[in-house]
């Protein structure tokens, strides 16, 4: 297995973000050390992740006005099936870049992500294809606008690593606004899906590849910092593809994983609740996305101070100290935003958008739970235990789908918050279980040798 650096970024979790592709900055700075830089480093990446994010909600928005609500949530069923396995084929190959060693260089990271993304491809068209074949051509343009993606997660490690993070920031930009502008002017002239998401996935690649690949190549010999893109490696260049495959298949199978507990209600309502039950589940999921990054980012702010803690304090004290603060600040920040979201959804959305207590209420305690899942899931990272992250994600993703089995056919789309609540509960629990025990052998071990 190839070595990572012990970096907790490197299992940083996440559940709805995968859910809307809002992903936060990865806490690894890369030739900057104050922490004037280190801040810089994180404005312009999380303002990265804001502004790409807001171009795909302004797409949810151009569909939800211009589409009937069966196409819609034939659309966000679409989504749901192709989002889980393109997050799979990113392998979290962004963090591998910034932290595998012996290092690779960008090429064999490259190579990775072509073969990954033209096996997702694949995949996601024999499923469709054989499951729900009505919805297979906009799952083929949605691959390629998910493949986009994928090339801007890893191409944003390469300029990361030179500390060139303001073209992240501004590619991001570009790209979140000039797809929602080709999308909208297609729309507005054929009054038609296909060549609107056609418009959006053919101006998202030509972007990504003018402002985040072609230039990359300029870098060599002119920044020391582009030594990592450049590497030089004594393996050949087929077994540092593999080098890098075997280091991002655990990490991508974990964040794969994990993303089903925010699309298993989909799976369900789309079939139990129809279409359209889909779609405003995939839309209401966003207030939930947006708290979701925020925690994360805030979680991954406390590493540093998790790192000097662990070990000297009681890990119930030393997880749950961070878990009550930053639930407590929550409770009122979840209260506001569901309720702000009650009466703004149906000015953007229109009426069909409107939700009321039954799904407000589990909305509301999917978002305080927010703390506790991603201050337990920073901990674990902490411990370096990577593949119990797999295991935990697991754990939840199996509890998501028997809770949406259980609670939607009787309560719709609130029963699809009440499943992702369970789910983050279940695994924040089994996360805080198995520190626990953990933390009682490593006692036990001294106390042995003493």
């Amino acid at each position: 297995m190839p070595k990572l650096n012990s970096t907790p970024a490197a299992a940083t979790s996440t559940t709805a973000a995968v859910q809307t592709g809002i992903t936060g900055p990865i806490s690894i700075v890369s030739g900057q050390s104050s922490r004037k830089a280190v801040q810089q480093v994180t404005a312009h990446l999380f303002g990265a992740s804001i502004v790409r994010n807001l171009g795909q909600l302004g797409v949810m928005l151009l569909l939800t006005r211009t589409l009937t609500a069966h196409d819609f949530g034939q659309y966000t069923l679409a989504l749901a099936i192709v989002t889980p396995i393109f997050v799979l084929s990113q392998l979290n190959l962004r963090t591998v870049f910034l932290t595998v060693i012996p290092v690779q260089p960008l090429s064999s990271h490259l190579a990775a992500q072509h073969l990954a993304v033209v096996v997702a491809t694949a995949v996601a068209g024999v499923i469709v294809g054989i499951v729900v074949p009505e919805i297979l051509p906009i799952v083929l343009i949605m691959a390629i606008v998910k493949a986009s993606d994928a090339y801007i997660d890893l191409l944003s490690a390469a300029w990361q690593s030179v500390s060139r993070t303001s073209r992240i920031f501004w590619g991001s930009m570009f790209v979140g606004a000039g797809s929602l502008l080709a999308a909208t002017a297609i729309m507005l002239i054929t009054n038609s899906i296909i060549p609107t998401l056609l418009a959006l996935a053919v101006s998202s690649a030509i972007i990504v590849a003018v402002i985040f690949a072609f230039p990359v190549k300029y870098l060599r010999g002119r920044e020391l910092a582009a030594r990592r893109i450049f590497a030089v490696t004594k393996l050949s260049a087929k077994k540092s593809i593999l080098k890098v495959l075997r280091a991002g298949l655990p990490l991508g199978t974990a964040t794969a994983v994990l993303s089903a507990v925010s699309f298993a209600p989909q799976y369900f309502l789309s079939p139990l609740a129809g279409a359209a039950a889909a779609g405003h589940f995939a839309v209401l999921i966003y207030m939930y996305a947006i708290a979701d990054l925020t925690m994360g980012n805030i979680a991954q702010a406390w590493i540093p101070r998790g790192q000097a803690s662990y070990g000297k304090k009681n890990v119930f004290r030393w997880i749950l100290s961070p878990t009550l603060k930053w639930t407590l600040v929550f409770i009122p920040l979840a209260l506001l935003g569901v309720t702000a979201g009650h009466w703004l959804y149906p000015q953007l959305f229109g009426e069909a958008y409107a939700f009321g207590t039954t799904i407000a209420i589990p909305l509301v305690t999917a978002i305080v739970l927010l703390p506790f899942a991603h201050f337990t899931g920073a901990a674990l990272s902490i411990a370096n235990r990577y593949t119990t992250m797999l295991s935990v994600n697991t754990l939840a993703a199996i509890t998501a789908l028997i809770a949406c089995a259980t609670l939607i056919p009787a309560h719709g789309v609130g029963g699809g918050f009440w499943a992702v609540a369970v789910a983050v509960l279940v695994r924040g629990t089994a996360v805080l279980g198995f520190l626990s025990a953990h933390s009682i052998k490593h006692n036990r071990k001294i106390c042995t040798v003493k």
